[in-house]
């Protein structure tokens, strides 16, 4: 069963451009998060959902952390005035 979706898609190319910069390879991830190379590789495939507490460990690892925000911003009240 494939997990893939679009909105994952941004997620887990940003993740490779870091690790490529970084010079990881998903076996050098692997080793310092903890896990197999497979299951690195599931990831960044998007074939396998990724558990928070993983994916949290995967982005420490990296140096990275995850922040949520709005999609659309709600305008700025004083720019909404003009």
């Amino acid at each position: 069963m494939c997990y893939t979706n679009n909105v994952n898609e941004p997620i887990r190319q940003e993740l490779k451009k870091v690790m490529k910069e970084k010079g990881l390879t998903q076996k050098a991830l692997a080793d310092r998060v903890g896990v197999t190379q497979s299951a690195v590789q599931q990831i960044l495939s998007g074939y396998r959902v990724r558990p928070a507490p993983l994916f949290d460990r995967i982005l420490e690892t990296l140096g990275y952390e995850m922040v949520i925000k709005p999609k659309h911003p709600a305008p700025n009240p004083s720019e909404a005035e003009k």
